[in-house]
């Protein structure tokens, strides 16, 4: 019913659209005065709040112990990550996190602060979808799809249904591309 978003960026301004679409009381605190006036304009029903959504008091001040969500969303990572662990302490809000370095994915899942989301991941998924819907369109022979290394590698199984240079040849013999 309630959410609280740190950070007025792009990512927010459209979860805050959603969100209001679905009757959620938005509040989005955001530091820079010009981008809260275009926030207010684009989205008359949420509240937006000029401010630090780092300082401790002003969240405080702001609900987020009786808010059902609190998404951190600002520009730096850590910042998120210490948003998330505060508003943990404070609150039982379901909790969305950004993240946008890669390299301690598999320390931050072990924090146990909700929803980690990292746009790097959406981004590949999403052009993912669409090369595959691109594949189905002109149809494909593409038997079996398998996730694997957490996700973060598919291998595809094709039909080969036609003689071509590259039947009966071992993989590791035929003239492939790096990576």
């Amino acid at each position: 019913k309630r959410t609280l978003i740190v950070g007025g960026g792009t990512i927010a301004y459209y979860l805050a659209k959603q969100l209001l679409e679905m009757r959620v009381d938005v509040r989005i605190i955001e530091q820079n005065k010009e981008r809260c006036e275009m926030l207010s304009e684009q989205l008359p029903e949420a509240t937006i709040l000029q401010g630090d959504g780092t300082d401790k008091e002003f969240l405080l001040e702001e609900g987020l112990m009786h808010t059902d969500s609190f998404v951190a969303l600002t520009n730096m990572d850590e910042e998120n990550l210490m948003l998330a662990l505060f508003a943990k302490d404070q609150s039982s809000a379901k909790l969305v996190t950004k993240v946008n370095r890669l390299a301690f994915d598999e320390i931050i899942e072990r924090l146990d602060i909700g929803s980690v989301v990292y746009p790097k991941y959406l981004t590949a998924d999403y052009i993912l979808q669409y090369v595959r819907a691109m594949q189905n369109t002109i149809g494909s022979n593409v038997e079996t799809l398998y996730q694997i290394l957490d996700d973060r590698a598919e291998a595809l199984e094709f039909a080969i249904h036609e003689e071509s240079p590259v039947t009966d040849t071992p993989l590791m013999e035929l003239n492939l591309k790096d990576n």
